[in-house]
């Protein structure tokens, strides 16, 4: 078992989520279910147990409290920012910025980590080591007197930065977030592994970028920028970037087939597969598609790869949303009887 995966979640108040359980998570987990079930707020906690497990993880014993709650407020930011489109930049320097939309949720991995907002206050919990910050508590809306949001740098408002390194949506597949994550790839010389997927996909040879665009270019060499092709494009560099920035994560990617075509659909998962498994990361995936969960299922029996669960979500008749999660065995069954398996 990895230590970094996310085995189970017990989600209270979380959006649509009240009194919420799932268990039994694999390497690959891909999330169905009808729309306005629930499947990105279920993402997003996730996300939010998952970067706090990495806060603990990355400093250990000499994490700051002051810090640990910047970078959960962070998460928070850049969920709310994902889901409304926000222009953080516009939002911060008006002052315009707020958390108003989370409220007395609580989220937990069992036995080992646990996020409270109560009454407009964050609480992080981290089970079986001492919790030294429980003696004090951060006000969610207070955010401003947090220390490390004012880097007295060229100016003392400084802007902190939010970005997305482990969640892929069609809303951050811009340019910006492409480069950031590009950098980082270039810089760990991963950038012939890029290639080769992009050729395997989409015919492209290479990418690249220059001070004001990413480039791509075709087996003839000739370039095009990257704003001359489409979303599936953009969305796959996106999400093959984010699996690709580091080793033993998390990574959430919500209707990651949007814009690819489904002749496309096979050879994508393999790439994910091989990725997911040689570094080590688990995914959590969302999708409206039933094309997309056949070639999920497909690929996982030809790869004979066994960890991967799908996860059905469905709202029962009193409202309540339930989670079903399907492990292999029980996935290609459902598959093989045709049973229904989107949710519909």
């Amino acid at each position: 078992m990895e230590d970094h995966f996310i085995r189970e979640i017990i989600i209270q108040r979380y959006k649509s989520l009240q009194n919420f359980k799932a268990k039994d998570f694999a390497r690959i987990n891909l999330i169905g279910g009808k729309n306005n079930v629930g499947k990105t707020a279920f993402l997003e906690a996730l996300y939010l147990m998952s970067n706090l497990q990495n806060f603990y993880q990355i400093e250990e014993e000499n994490l700051e409290r002051e810090k640990l709650y910047f970078e959960i407020i962070k998460s928070f930011l850049s969920l709310q920012i994902n889901r409304n489109s926000i222009d953080f930049l516009l939002s911060w320097v008006s002052g315009a910025v707020s958390l108003n939309t989370f409220s007395n949720l609580e989220i937990e991995v069992p036995h080992r980590y646990k996020l409270l907002v109560e009454d407009n206050i964050v609480s992080p919990h981290r089970f079986q080591k001492h919790n030294y910050w429980n003696d004090g508590s951060f006000k969610v809306y207070k955010y401003e007197e947090n220390r490390y949001f004012y880097q007295l740098k060229e100016k003392k408002n400084a802007m902190p930065e939010v970005g997305f390194y482990k969640f892929v949506t069609m809303c951050n597949n811009n340019q910006t977030s492409i480069k950031k994550l590009l950098s980082k790839i270039k810089k760990d010389d991963k950038n012939d592994e890029l290639d080769g997927y992009l050729n395997e996909l989409f015919n492209i040879s290479k990418i690249d970028m220059t001070d004001e665009d990413i480039l791509l270019f075709d087996k003839e060499k000739k370039p095009y920028k990257l704003s001359e092709y489409g979303d599936g494009v953009k969305n796959f560099i996106n999400i093959i970037l984010t699996i690709l920035y580091d080793k033993k994560r998390v990574v959430f990617l919500d209707e990651l087939e949007n814009g690819v075509h489904y002749t496309k659909f096979d050879a994508m998962w393999k790439i994910i597969f091989h990725l997911s498994k040689v570094n080590s990361v688990q995914i959590f995936a969302t999708t409206h598609s039933k094309e997309f969960i056949e070639s999920y299922a497909r690929v996982s029996k030809e790869l004979q790869d066994k960890s991967v669960s799908y996860i059905k979500m469905t709202q029962l008749d009193d409202g309540k949303i339930m989670a079903g999660v399907r492990d292999y065995e029980m996935l290609q069954s459902s598959i093989e009887n045709t049973h229904e398996v989107r949710g519909w």
